[in-house]
C-alpha cells in the first residue's frame, strides 16, 4: 500500500474517531435538554389544565359551601324543594347543575329538582351523605351515570353543622361533567399528544375517544402498570408503550377530588425537534469528513511527492545515469536534508566511477 493512502486512511479514522466523541457528547448533551424541555412543557400543560378543573369545580363548591353555613342555625320549614329549585334554575347554573338536595339524618329527602323519592328511599346511606357527613370542608364524590339526565356528573357535599358541631344534614350539588370533559378532549399538545381523566381507581371519565368513557384504564393493555402508578403516585412524569408506540406522559390529581389528569404524546411526536438536530449532526459530520478527506490527500500528496522523485532518481542511477540529481522544492525540514544528503551520494558516485 502507498504511503500516501496509508495517510489517508489515518488522517480519516483518525478524524472520524474524534468526530464521534464528540458528535457522542453534544447529542447526549443535546438529548438531555431537549427531552427536559419537553417534560417541563408537559407538566406546565397539565398543572394548568388541572387548575382550570379545579377551579370551575370551586365555584360549585362555594354555593354547597354558602347553603351549609345559612342553614347552620338550623334546616328550617321554608327550606322545601322550591326552595331549592329557584337556586338550581338561576340562569348562573344552567347547563352546569342538575341538581340540589339535602339529606337530614332522619332520613328526610329535600330535592331541589322536585324529584320525589320512594318511601324505601334513604339519603343517609348514599355515598354523597356519608361524604359530606364525614367532612367539615366539601367533598367530591366519584363520578357516575345521573339516572335522571343520564349524563356523567359528580356530587359536592358538604355537613351542615351547628354551632356546637351537631350534624343537621347534608347539603350536596350534582355537578354535569360535560364542561370539563369537552375541554380535556379539546386539548391537543403536537401532533399526537391529548389529555384525559380518570378516577383513581382507573375510570376514564374524559377522552378523546369517546369509545374509552367509562371504561377502566387498567383494562387498557400496555396501561395497566402506568395506571398504577398514577393512582398512588402525587404527579410527574412517566414513560410507557402501548402498541409498540413509545409514549411519555405528564400526570397530575385534581385537588380536592379523586380524580387524576393526564397528558400524553408519542416520544416520535415530541422529539420531533431532537430527530431534526441529529439529521444536522450526521449532515455535518459527513461535511467535515469530505473536508478532511480532501485536505488529508492534499497534505498526504505533496509530503509522498518529494519521496517519490527521489525513489524516480535513484531507480534511474541504478541504471547508470550519473547526471541525476534532485531538484529541490519546498518542502519538509526532513525532507530536504534526505533530498541534499542523495544528490551529494550521486555526486560522490559520479566522482568515483568517473576517477575510476
Amino acid at each position: 500500500m502507498k504511503i500516501r493512502t496509508q495517510l489517508v486512511i489515518v488522517f480519516i479514522i483518525v478524524s472520524f474517531l474524534s468526530l464521534a466523541v464528540v458528535a457522542g457528547y453534544g447529542l447526549n448533551i443535546v438529548t438531555k435538554q431537549t427531552r427536559g424541555r419537553l417534560e417541563t412543557s408537559l407538566d406546565k400543560e397539565v398543572i394548568s389544565l388541572s387548575k382550570d378543573i379545579q377551579g370551575w369545580l370551586g365555584g360549585k363548591a362555594e354555593l354547597v359551601d354558602g347553603i351549609a353555613s345559612i342553614m347552620g342555625g338550623g334546616i328550617g320549614s321554608e327550606v322545601t324543594p322550591e326552595y331549592l329549585n329557584r337556586i338550581l334554575l338561576n340562569e348562573v347554573y344552567q347547563g352546569i347543575l342538575s341538581d340540589i338536595y339535602i339529606g337530614t339524618p332522619d332520613g328526610t329527602m329535600i330535592d331541589g329538582s322536585l324529584w320525589v323519592p320512594g318511601d324505601d328511599y334513604d339519603p343517609r346511606i348514599r355515598p354523597w351523605y356519608e361524604l359530606g357527613s364525614s367532612n367539615n370542608t366539601a367533598k367530591y364524590t366519584l363520578p357516575y351515570i345521573d339516572k335522571v339526565t343520564n349524563k356523567l356528573v359528580t356530587s359536592v357535599a358538604k355537613g351542615i353543622r351547628s354551632d356546637s358541631g351537631e350534624l343537621l344534614g347534608v347539603v350536596a350539588a350534582d355537578i354535569l361533567l360535560d364542561t370539563i370533559t369537552n375541554r380535556i378532549a379539546e386539548t391537543k399538545f403536537g401532533e399526537t399528544g391529548y389529555a384525559f381523566l380518570v378516577d383513581r381507581d382507573g375510570l376514564i371519565l374524559a377522552h378523546q375517544s369517546s369509545e374509552l368513557i367509562n371504561t377502566n384504564a387498567n383494562e387498557i393493555e400496555g396501561f395497566s402498570e402506568t395506571m398504577t402508578e398514577m393512582s398512588v403516585g402525587s404527579g410527574g412524569i412517566l414513560s410507557y408503550s402501548m402498541a409498540d408506540v413509545d409514549k411519555i406522559l405528564a400526570y397530575e390529581p385534581v385537588e380536592d377530588t379523586p380524580w387524576i389528569l393526564a397528558v400524553t404524546i408519542e416520544e416520535e411526536d415530541a422529539l420531533g425537534e431532537l430527530n431534526n438536530i441529529i439529521m444536522i449532526y450526521v449532515v455535518v459530520i459527513i461535511a467535515i469528513l469530505i473536508i478532511v478527506l480532501l485536505i488529508s490527500y492534499i497534505l498526504a500528496n505533496r509530503f509522498a511527492k518529494p519521496i517519490k522523485d527521489i525513489t524516480e532518481v535513484a531507480q534511474k542511477l541504478s541504471k547508470g545515469d550519473l547526471n541525476q540529481q534532485i531538484q529541490m522544492k519546498k518542502s519538509s525540514y526532513e525532507i530536504m536534508e534526505l533530498g541534499k544528503a542523495f544528490n551529494l551520494i550521486a555526486v560522490n558516485f559520479h566522482d568515483l566511477i568517473k576517477s575510476i
